[in-house]
């Protein structure tokens, strides 16, 4: 666990930047016009609907194969040229299928209560294809445990966007400058990632054409299809909600949602570090046939992530009033409380079971992971034509709780079944416990009528009791190392 917990942390490190300043824009900038935020939402996650049909399963490919390639000398036998190759290619299709489809698409946002859908919706496209390209670039870094640079670009647009936001309500810019800088944002971005695989010695687009065998090809092919309709349901399944929120309501709503997850969300930001490190040690381990490494990954990417997902929730809940109390119109987000609260818990559990979508993904249980998020795919977009009509963005919230728990169930008992693995150990009983005193703790705390001092001890209060409980019983040796530095520094 040595390399997946320094990058992990420093990864984490540097989401948790991002995160600050999301949380800055989300609580003080976003919340002043909701239907711009609505439509900033809506073109990203629909953006990354398509995302999987333009990478062909080169995202899959690049973890499970890179080893039979690998070869510094001989440029990797060309592995970075077919993956761009694979990615260009579906790209062309995407284009060509959304050029098809154009006519009714528009026909259908026209419809809806903002010409923004219809005036804007051109800009998919574009950050789609470039988006593409960012990600296939991250993934291949990650064969070389580099995951810390790419992480740091993948904050540029809580940079780029909150900046395009103050400079359109403030009266400098147009709307299509907004959109204009978001696309450009991506085409950083996309320049940052080459350049970055560039300084790593490894841009090596040289293809090898007699390496790639149809021996290889055959195992290739199927790993691919399987990886992209399978990436595809587990984008369906996790970032559908957005844009059916979108289809189904209004951009105002649209927006109100997108604020509350992203405070939702907050509390699974090291999950990205540990899942993009540590999906390259266990395709290895998978093929070294050594089990004891992948269950040890198991029960440690479960405690660690429930160690930090748990306080967030906690501080989330006895904080979300407070900081819409804070935010400009934030009565206006009076009823997406429920949605944070709801999808945080969601999360929460999906941290709890740990890596478990790569432990079945870089196996021989490959297919299992596909239909596994087929179902789940299929379970939200149901909830959510059936629910969002009678509930609202609450309907949604509960789609996601419902499709979720069943996907982490199911692949909880398969993985206990036919691999006999658990995530769970001891240490996760009395790390539950802990939480339960730190939430009686938290209805002890008075709120105090400035509300920058109530969020502040709160947290406080909570972080600093979490911390000495987990130290004191020893959850876990990877956490304790990093909070018994801190407690010192506070006499404790």
């Amino acid at each position: 666990m040595g390399v997946i917990k320094r990058q992990g942390l420093k990864f984490s490190l540097v989401n948790y930047l991002g995160v600050a300043l999301g949380a800055i824009s989300s609580i003080f900038i976003y919340p002043r016009d909701k239907e711009l935020y609505g439509l900033f939402g809506f073109l990203l996650d629909t953006a990354n609907i398509f995302v999987p049909f333009a990478l062909m399963g080169t995202t899959s490919i690049s973890i499970q194969f890179f080893p039979m390639f690998a070869d510094d000398k001989k440029g990797h036998n060309g592995f970075l040229f077919w993956l761009l190759a694979l990615c260009t290619f579906g790209s062309i299709l995407l284009m060509l299928l959304l050029w098809i489809f154009q006519v009714p698409i528009y026909q259908y946002y026209a419809t809806k209560s903002s010409q923004l859908y219809i005036q804007y919706i051109y800009a998919i496209v574009p950050i789609t294809i470039f988006y593409v390209f960012i990600i296939v670039l991250k993934q291949y870094c990650s064969n070389f445990h580099r995951i810390v640079i790419p992480g740091l670009l993948d904050q540029l647009i809580k940079f780029t966007f909150p900046l395009l936001f103050v400079l359109f309500i403030s009266g400098t810019i147009s709307m299509d400058y907004v959109i204009y800088g978001i696309i450009f944002n991506y085409v950083l971005y996309l320049i940052g990632m080459i350049w970055y695989v560039r300084s790593l010695k490894q841009f090596f687009v040289k293809p090898n054409f007699s390496f790639l065998d149809k021996s290889m090809l055959d195992q290739i092919i199927p790993y691919a299809a399987y990886g992209m309709i399978g990436s595809a349901g587990s984008i369906m399944a996790l970032r559908i909600d957005t844009f059916m929120v979108g289809s189904l309501t209004n951009l105002f709503d649209t927006g109100v949602y997108k604020i509350a997850s992203l405070i939702a969300f907050n509390i699974a930001v090291p999950y990205a570090a540990i899942n993009s490190i540590a999906s390259p040690i266990i395709s290895k381990a998978w093929k070294d046939n050594n089990m004891a490494e992948i269950d040890k990954i198991y029960k440690k990417s479960s405690i660690n992530l429930l160690s930090f997902g748990l306080i967030c929730f906690i501080g989330i809940w006895f904080c979300i009033d407070d900081l819409f109390r804070i935010m400009p119109k934030g009565n206006e987000m009076l009823g997406a409380k429920y949605v944070v609260i709801i999808i945080a818990a969601t999360k929460l559990f999906d941290l709890a079971t740990g890596v478990n979508d790569i432990i079945t993904g870089y196996s021989h249980h490959y297919r299992f992971n596909f239909w596994s998020v087929m179902t789940l795919a299929v379970l939200n977009i149901v909830g959510n034509l059936i629910l969002i009509p009678q509930y609202g963005i609450l309907g949604a919230a509960y789609a996601i709780m419902i499709s979720s728990l069943t996907y982490n169930l199911v692949k909880y008992f398969y993985i206990k079944i036919y691999i006999g693995m658990t995530p769970f150990t001891i240490h996760t009983i009395k790390l539950l416990g802990i939480g339960l005193v730190c939430v009686f703790i938290g209805y002890l705390i008075p709120s105090f009528s400035n509300v920058y001092v109530s969020i502040v001890t709160k947290a406080m209060v909570l972080s600093i009791s979490y911390g000495i409980m987990l130290y004191k019983f020893n959850i876990s040796d990877d956490v304790s190392n990093m909070v018994k530095p801190l407690l010192k520094k506070i006499g404790l």
